[in-house]
C-alpha cells in the first residue's frame, strides 16, 4: 500500500511544478485614476524559460470569472514567453497613460470592462486557472495591504507593497525580455521527392547561449497577410524550445502554398509580437534538393535535416570512383582469363537514375559483358567490390596491352586502365578468325556517279553479340574539308535496333550537287547507343558532270530517221518484230541450201 501513495504524492509534486510557471506576480487593486476600473491590473509572471499559451484561461475574484483573451493588436497573441511578463487588464484600460510599458509584455483582456465583479476590492482572493480549470496560482489579501498608487508585489517569495512595476522586475523595475535575434533560417526543403504535401520543413538554428522557446512564432511567405505556419508542438518532433547553439526543424504538415516550387518565393520569420526575425528569397527549386545556408551564401545542397549544412557546392551532383583493382600479379599486371576484383566507390545525387554498368574495353569494344547493380537511396554513399571476368583470349581475338575497366551511371562515370598480358594457356587451341561484336561493311557503293544524280549505297551490318544493339548510321562524301551535304553530315541518318545475332542491309542515298573534282571521297559513319565515337567506312567514287545537251542527244540516238526525208521515225513493237522475221527466214533458207548442196551435189 506504501507505493501506490508514493506514486501518488509524485504525481501531486510533478503537477504542481508544472502548474507552477505562471504566477501571479503584482497587483494594483487601488490606483490614483479618476476611475479604478480603468487603471487597475494584474501582472503575472512566467518564470520558466518555455513559453506558455494562456488562451481560455480564467481568473476570479470573490465575485466574478473572467476569461482571458490575448491582444491581436500587436500580433502577440495570448502566448508568454520565458521569462516574460503579461498584464491583465479591462479593455478600456488607461494605464498606458501613467507608466511606460516595455513593448515585449503581452497584454491580456478580461473581455468586459472591469477585472472581476465591478472592480477589484480591498479584500479579494483572485485564482488563475488554466483552459481545464486546473488552478494555476491564488493570492488572497485584505485591506490595507498597500496605500492608493502603489502595488501588492511578489518579491522573493512572498507579497508585499511596494510602487507599481508594471511588466518589470518587482524590486529592480527593470525590464527583462529575451533575445531571439540569434534565431536564424538555415534550411529548407521546398520539393521533397514525390507529392509536397508531406515532407516539406524549414530549419532553425540558435547560435546564441540560450536556450530559447519559439512557440506562436510564424512563417509567412511572400503573398497574403496571415501567417501560413505557426509552430506549435504539432508541428515539431521535439517541442517548441530551441537548445543553445541547435537546430529545431518546422514542418510545414501540407500546407498549401508555402514553400513553392517554381518562380520568385520569400520565407519571413515573426515572434509573437509580429517583428520580423530572419527573412529570405529563393526561386526555382530541385526534387530532392534542399536550399541551405552555407559558406555565407543560399546554394541547393543535400538535405540535413536538423545538422550543420553541407559546404560542399557539387553535393547535389552525383559521383563513380574505380578506387582499386584486386588480384593483380606482383606487377600490377592481369592475365587472359584472370578473375579481377574492382573496388568501386558511389555517391548518387538528385538523380533519378539507379543503375550502374561496369566493363572492360579497349576502345573501340568491349572485352567483356556489361555487368550492372543498382542504387536506389539519393545522396548516400556506398562502396562495393565487384568481379570481372576477363576473357581467356585463346583465339587471339584481342592483343595485350592496356584496356580500360569503366563504370558508368547515375549521371557520372570513371574508368582505370589495366594492363593485360599474356600466358600459355592455349597451347593446343586452333586459331580461329577474330570475330568482332559488331560486323560492318559497304556492300555496293557505284563507283562512277552524276552530279546532281542521286546515288544509293548499301551497308551491311551484323550483330555477333547476344544483346540487341540501337545503331545510328550516316553517310556523306567529301573532299577535303569540303563536305557534300544539305544542312549537316547526318542528312541521311538512319537509326534502327539491330537484334542479337541478326544481319541487315541498310540504303543509304546521297547526291553530289557540284564539284570541281573527278574524283571524291566517301564516308560512312556507324554510332553504337553505348559509345561515344562512330566506327567508320571509307570509299571513294568518281564524279562525272554530262551537259544536259549531250544527254538530250543520247535519247535522241536511240530513234530511227528517215534517210530521204531525214524525219525521225518512230517504231513499234510489232514493227520491229516483222522486219527480225524476214532476217530470220533468210537465214533458215541459206543453211537448208548448204545441207543439199553437201549431200547430194557430189555424184560420187
Amino acid at each position: 500500500m506504501l507505493k501506490p501513495i508514493i506514486l501518488i504524492i509524485f504525481l501531486v509534486i510533478s503537477t504542481s511544478a508544472v502548474l507552477a510557471d505562471i504566477k501571479i506576480n503584482e497587483i494594483m487593486y487601488d490606483p490614483t485614476c479618476y476611475s479604478d476600473k480603468y487603471c487597475e491590473w494584474i501582472e503575472l509572471y512566467n518564470d520558466e524559460v518555455n513559453s506558455i499559451n494562456i488562451s481560455n484561461w480564467t481568473l476570479s475574484d470573490n465575485t466574478a470569472n473572467d476569461t482571458l483573451e490575448g491582444s491581436f493588436d500587436n500580433g502577440a497573441g495570448e502566448i508568454i514567453p520565458g521569462y516574460g511578463y503579461a498584464l491583465i487588464v479591462d479593455v478600456d484600460t488607461r494605464i498606458y497613460n501613467d507608466f511606460s510599458i516595455n513593448d515585449s509584455v503581452i497584454w491580456v483582456y478580461t473581455g468586459d470592462d472591469t477585472i472581476g465583479g465591478s472592480k477589484l476590492g480591498n479584500s479579494e482572493t483572485i485564482t488563475l486557472y488554466d483552459n481545464n480549470l486546473n488552478q494555476i496560482d491564488t493570492v488572497t489579501y485584505s485591506s490595507p495591504v498597500a496605500t492608493e498608487g502603489n502595488t501588492y508585489s511578489l518579491i522573493n517569495a512572498s507579497f508585499q507593497e511596494t510602487s507599481p512595476t508594471p511588466g518589470k522586475d518587482n524590486e529592480l523595475n527593470v525590464s527583462v525580455a529575451l533575445n531571439f535575434s540569434s534565431i536564424i533560417i538555415t534550411e529548407f526543403l521546398p520539393d521533397p521527392e514525390g507529392t509536397d504535401s508531406t515532407g516539406e520543413w524549414v530549419e532553425l538554428y540558435n547560435s546564441g547561449e540560450s536556450d530559447l522557446d519559439l512557440l506562436g512564432f510564424e512563417l509567412y511567405d511572400n503573398t497574403g497577410s496571415d501567417a501560413d505556419i505557426t509552430i506549435t508542438n504539432s508541428s515539431t518532433t521535439s517541442g517548441t524550445t530551441i537548445n543553445s547553439n541547435s537546430y529545431l526543424v518546422i514542418y510545414t504538415n501540407g500546407v498549401s502554398g508555402f514553400l513553392n516550387n517554381d518562380g520568385y518565393e520569400k520565407i519571413t520569420l515573426k515572434d509573437i509580437y509580429g517583428d520580423s526575425i530572419d527573412e529570405l528569397t529563393y526561386s526555382d527549386s530541385e526534387e530532392g534538393v534542399s536550399w541551405s545556408l552555407s559558406e555565407g551564401k543560399w546554394q541547393r545542397t543535400v538535405p540535413t535535416e536538423g545538422y550543420g549544412n553541407e559546404d560542399n557546392k557539387t553535393s547535389v551532383a552525383s559521383e563513380i570512383n574505380l578506387e582499386e583493382i584486386y588480384d593483380l600479379g606482383s606487377d600490377k599486371k592481369a592475365e587472359w582469363g584472370d578473375t579481377v576484383r574492382v573496388k568501386l566507390f558511389a555517391y548518387k545525387g538528385n538523380t533519378n537514375k539507379n543503375v550502374i554498368w561496369i566493363w572492360i574495353e579497349n576502345g573501340e569494344e568491349r572485352i567483356t559483358k556489361k555487368s550492372k547493380f543498382n542504387i536506389y537511396d539519393k545522396f548516400q554513399n556506398y562502396t562495393l567490390t565487384y568481379p570481372l571476368q576477363i576473357p581467356d583470349n585463346c583465339n587471339k581475338e584481342f592483343t595485350s596491352g592496356n584496356y580500360r575497366i569503366v563504370a558508368d551511371g547515375l549521371d557520372a562515370s570513371d574508368e582505370k586502365i589495366l594492363e593485360i598480358r599474356d600466358r600459355p594457356l592455349c597451347k593446343d587451341f586452333k586459331k580461329t578468325t577474330r570475330v568482332k561484336n559488331l560486323e560492318y561493311e559497304i556492300k555496293s557503293l557505284l563507283p562512277v556517279v552524276e552530279v546532281n544524280e542521286e546515288f544509293t549505297t548499301s551497308i551491311l551490318l551484323k550483330n555477333n553479340q547476344k544483346e540487341d544493339l540501337d545503331i545510328e548510321l550516316w553517310s556523306y562524301p567529301y573532299s577535303g574539308r569540303k563536305k557534300f551535304v544539305k544542312l549537316n553530315e547526318k542528312d541521311n541518318s538512319k537509326k534502327l535496333n539491330l537484334k542479337a545475332s541478326e544481319e541487315k542491309i541498310i540504303e543509304l542515298k546521297n547526291l553530289i550537287n557540284e564539284t570541281k573534282k573527278d574524283d571524291v571521297n566517301f564516308k560512312v559513319k556507324i554510332l553504337r547507343s553505348d559509345r561515344k565515337n562512330p566506327y567508320e567506312l571509307k570509299g571513294s567514287v568518281k564524279v562525272i558532270d554530262i551537259p544536259n545537251e549531250v544527254k538530250i542527244e543520247e535519247k535522241q540516238s536511240k530513234t530511227l530517221k528517215n534517210a530521204i526525208t531525214g524525219n525521225i521515225v518512230y517504231e513499234s513493237t510489232g514493227e520491229k518484230s516483222k522486219r527480225s522475221a524476214i532476217f530470220v527466214m533468210n537465214g533458215v533458207l541459206a543453211f537448208l541450201l548448204i545441207y543439199l548442196l553437201f549431200n547430194y551435189g557430189n555424184p560420187n
